[in-house]
């Protein structure tokens, strides 16, 4: 299947079971409910009883069902399989555990490589700085700011952007792979086999993979775009966005994941 036949693939994938789109869907609406109170959208404040109801909901459904069940998809699309797989708490509960830890521990190299860029770059330092004038002279204090401190703010900022963009885009390429490769044989050992990892983005080839990454981005900021703008017109439009668009997205990308990484595998 080229990339072409995959996206196709992706965009019929979540309609073909919608008994379980609905249960996933409705799922996504209670994990992420919290959000329309943060964001105003009921037009009243929240009381803490139900604000820590809604930060459960969202801890054990965002962090402890739905990751293992999207991991679930890309293990059936990997294995071969065209079903849309069912909700098992007790598997997708460990799988979460699993995507959790994965995560964790590819996030560790980044945090620590900030942190030092950080530090070599003096951020903090003329951070500090810049704020003695914001806080001696308010509004009017880019007329106080030496200019060298500005530039080297701003170039620190640049070079600060710049990694993390690079680092972003490394993370992305792994992970995907990884998150299929835990998929598939089930072991988080297999998720941080980095020379494996890339052996099998070599049998996907580096052109196609490359091509996957930048069209599924596209349409992750498509879909991400309509559905800011839909949510924001209030509760009940973000109630539709979330159960159909966000849901949808959430399938679309799973399947994708386990379909280019099943190139590898031919």
């Amino acid at each position: 299947m080229d990339i072409v036949g995959i996206f196709k693939d992706c965009f019929s994938y979540p309609t073909r079971n919608m008994k379980i789109f609905v249960i996933i869907g409705i799922l996504f609406v209670l994990g992420n409910f919290l959000d329309a109170f943060d964001y105003g959208l009921l037009g009243i404040g929240i009381s803490s009883v139900i604000e820590i109801i809604f930060m459960i909901l969202s801890i054990v459904i965002n962090g402890l069902i739905l990751p293992g069940y999207v991991l679930s998809i890309i293990r059936g699309t990997v294995n071969g399989s065209d079903v849309v797989p069912s909700l098992s708490l007790v598997r997708n509960f460990i799988d979460s555990l699993k995507v959790i830890i994965m995560s964790i521990v590819y996030m560790i190299p980044i945090g620590i490589i900030l942190l030092v860029s950080v530090f070599a770059l003096n951020l903090f330092e003329l951070f500090d700085s810049l704020l003695f004038y914001v806080n001696n002279y308010g509004s009017n204090y880019m007329n106080y700011v030496p200019d060298d401190l500005l530039i080297n703010f701003g170039t620190a900022l640049l070079i600060i952007g710049i990694i993390l963009m690079v680092l972003g885009i490394l993370y992305i390429i792994i992970v995907y792979i990884a998150q299929a490769r835990l998929a598939k044989y089930d072991s988080l050992k297999s998720a941080f086999q980095i020379r494996e990892i890339f052996n099998d983005i070599s049998k996907i080839g580096w052109g196609n993979y490359i091509v996957y990454l930048i069209l599924l981005c596209i349409i992750i900021g498509i879909f991400s775009i309509i559905y800011a703008i839909i949510s924001a017109l209030g509760v009940f439009f973000f109630i539709v966005a979330t159960f159909f668009i966000y849901t949808y997205l959430q399938f679309f990308v799973a399947r994708s994941i386990g379909l280019i990484y099943k190139k590898s595998l031919e």
